[in-house]
């Protein structure tokens, strides 16, 4: 199963993923790390008995924008903020450690997720969303963001790894092609070349035989039909001259 977690020093926001649907759980509200992680191990064994089947996505701030600075700066500001992600991870994986966490841990860019689970609140009023913001309802929309990336994320990972394997699997085909011509003997393509021709020159015979055929039979019964009607011709010519005599 997989959880979305949105750390904060104050509140906790947890979100989980069910049938490829996010759903916002109740916030953790945190009085001191041992009761925040005890509440934390109790949510996850509620929705999850096996802690090794549990993947947490967890949300990673970055510190601040660096495109507007100048690049000598930009080494210092990637330095601190390496450092400093560091120091996050390390938190994080000692408050785990509290609950004997033994599943994954993910680790996801958080920016502005606040701002867009703020955003997503907008239909609600100003006290409404005030009151989210007190209450955690915020921090797990926000834990709801981080999920939709993470997931967002392995979709487009899986896309790109099928487009490999179907890539792949062409040239494969065009391969085993290539060489299976290549290995074929030339005298068996040599032997299967004069099969078809011998077969096509059989072919033309046999069209000519019954081509000689038919005209030999239409010329005999021409002949026949000659034969048939001088008799009749020289019958009618003797009548004629007979009834002329008589005449």
């Amino acid at each position: 199963m997989i959880f979305g977690i949105d750390f904060g020093l104050k509140r906790l926001g947890v979100a989980k993923v069910v049938q490829n649907i996010i759903m916002p759980l109740a916030p953790i509200m945190r009085k001191n790390r041992n009761q925040a992680s005890r509440d934390l191990a109790n949510l996850l064994l509620a929705h999850e008995s096996d802690m090794s089947k549990i993947t947490l996505v967890v949300g990673m701030p970055r510190d601040m924008d660096i495109d507007d600075v100048d690049t000598e700066s930009n080494l210092d500001i990637e330095s601190n903020r390496a450092g400093r992600h560091e120091v996050m991870r390390k938190r994080i994986s000692h408050f785990l450690s509290l609950i004997d966490f033994s599943g994954e841990v993910v680790y996801i860019d958080e920016s502005y997720s606040s701002k867009e689970a703020n955003e997503r609140l907008l239909d609600r009023g100003y006290n409404k969303r005030k009151n989210a913001r007190k209450n955690g309802v915020l921090d797990s929309i926000s834990a709801c963001v981080i999920l939709e990336r993470y997931l967002e994320k392995i979709n487009a990972l899986s896309h790109k790894t099928e487009d490999k394997q179907n890539k792949a699997g062409c040239e494969s085909i065009l391969i085993e092609s290539s060489d299976m011509e290549s290995s074929m003997p030339e005298n068996r393509v040599i032997e299967n070349c004069k099969v078809e021709s011998s077969l096509l020159e059989s072919r033309v015979v046999e069209t000519s035989v019954l081509e000689s055929k038919d005209m030999e039979s239409k010329h005999t019964e021409s002949k026949n039909e000659n034969c048939l009607t001088k008799p009749l011709q020289t019958k009618n010519a003797n009548r004629v001259g007979g009834n002329e005599n008589l005449k």
